[in-house]
């Protein structure tokens, strides 16, 4: 039977029937929906389940402002628990070893994660991608049973057709669709990745890829690139926060030179396994270009070109820069 999960506040909806499905904002609790009353517990118990760990935690919710820490756990039988409100003061006693969980708007600013991360510089650091929406998946979780923790992106295939000329992907080449936009990037190509919707931080989804910097991108390292590009910065960086969320590094020398890159920061984040179609392209990437960054922007890097190269999850569309203007103007109706 299919259950959902409701936060009054935003209108977010999930829903659960063997995997969790983001329904939308602005709903209606349907009959029977488990609806957030508590809502930084709720986000807790989200948070702390989307890391895939098991076992007690110290879970850090903010705004990028205020700040909240909390004790909390996981275990297969009681589900999340939270414990008393801790200090910065009690923070400091805590082990080293104890694992971090981050959640609440501040994974949004790349360089208050960083600061935070050089505050645990050594520890273990889940910052959960999933913003708004997640009291509702926390609630849910917390009335499903027994569920195993597990690291998810929230996300589903668009395969929302275009009105333009395309190429499908063959259905019996794994990847095949990811391949093909890493030799267009390689080639010097912006190419808009549509492929999945994901709620919550996406690095690679509803973003333009490029292999050169331009005024205002990031970029997208592979793990085994990162210890030789940015050799100073914190495990909790490079090891975990990173993998999720956008984080402000500061570039090297061995970073500038490879990437033609003159500013003395940079907002990174690594690719892992952990995001399995995204270390799928970085080594397709990998193997064409021989670089093992990609750059990164916001959609609207494109709006200069004459058409523009955008993927969707079985195909791949030339866009007209008209159709491009469009579709920003229907946006903004």
């Amino acid at each position: 039977m299919k259950r959902y999960g409701y936060d009054k506040e935003t209108g977010s909806l999930f829903s659960w029937d063997r995997d969790f499905v983001f329904e939308g904002s602005g709903k209606v609790a349907p009959e029977g929906a488990f609806v957030s009353v508590d809502r930084i517990k709720d986000e807790m118990t989200g948070c702390v389940f989307m890391s895939g760990w098991t076992g007690i935690f110290v879970i850090i919710s903010s705004d990028g402002e205020t700040e909240r820490a909390n004790i909390c756990g996981f275990n297969l039988r009681k589900g999340c628990w939270k414990g008393l409100d801790v200090n910065q003061e009690e923070l400091k006693s805590i082990p080293a070893e104890t694992p971090i969980c981050v959640c609440g708007s501040v994974v949004l600013s790349p360089e208050k994660m960083a600061s935070l991360c050089a505050r645990y510089p050594n520890s273990r650091m889940y910052v959960c991608p999933l913003v708004e929406g997640l009291s509702a998946l926390g609630v849910l979780i917390g009335n499903l049973g027994r569920l195993i923790p597990r690291r998810m992106q929230i996300a589903c295939d668009n395969k929302e057709l275009i009105d333009a000329e395309f190429k499908e992907f063959d259905p019996k080449l794994d990847g095949d669709g990811l391949g093909r936009m890493a030799d267009l990037v390689t080639h010097g190509l912006l190419v808009v990745n549509e492929m999945k919707t994901v709620q919550g931080v996406s690095p690679f989804f509803g973003k333009t890829l490029h292999r050169d910097w331009m005024p205002g991108s990031q970029v997208i390292v592979r793990r085994v690139e990162v210890d030789s590009l940015f050799p100073q910065v914190p495990i909790s960086a490079k090891d975990y926060a990173a993998t999720s969320v956008f984080v402000k590094m500061k570039t090297t020398d061995q970073f500038k030179e490879a990437a033609g890159y003159n500013e003395p920061f940079v907002d990174v984040v690594v690719s892992t396994d952990y995001l399995p179609e995204l270390s799928a392209f970085m080594r397709f990437y990998k193997t064409f270009s021989g670089r093992g960054f990609v750059f990164v922007s916001d959609q609207n890097l494109v709006r200069h070109k004459e058409v523009v190269p955008v993927f969707r999850a079985n195909k791949a569309y030339r866009v007209p820069r008209e159709s491009m203007k469009k579709g920003d103007q229907n946006e903004r109706d």
